[in-house]
């Protein structure tokens, strides 16, 4: 079955074309060569993902337990903006991956995981 779902791009105040994009489950290979690639159609394409393993394996459970004591960091937020020091930007904190995903579980809200990939172990970039 197919549906379509309307995207409206936003750039600053300004509103970019909407346009309505067919959902469509995984199709084969050969026709989204030539249905969507071809004819250079965009398409959001669902259930693609459901059974990587990564999608079993990278579980929160996981992390905690495989990664525990991995040092993260983490910007300080309140209301679900990242705090501001007037002297040295945003407020870091150092702390373990089992602390962060605590937190996670717990409902807190008030910090956010950086991207600094460069410290995190390999297995986990």
């Amino acid at each position: 079955m197919l549906s379509l779902e309307r995207a409206k791009v936003t750039s600053g105040s300004a509103c970019l074309q909407a346009q309505i994009l067919e959902r469509i489950s995984p199709p084969s290979v050969d026709a989204f060569q030539r249905c969507y690639v071809a004819a250079r159609r965009p398409v959001v394409l669902k259930g693609m993902i459901r059974d990587w393993p990564a999608m079993r394996r990278w579980s929160l459970d996981y992390l905690r337990t495989a990664y525990a004591t991995t040092p993260v960091v983490t910007l300080r937020a309140e209301s679900g903006r990242v705090i501001m020091n007037s002297e040295t930007g945003a407020v870091e904190e150092r702390m373990q991956l089992r602390e962060f995903i605590g937190a996670v579980h717990a409902g807190v809200n008030d910090r956010y995981l950086t991207s600094r990939m460069s410290a995190l172990p390999k297995s986990l970039r």
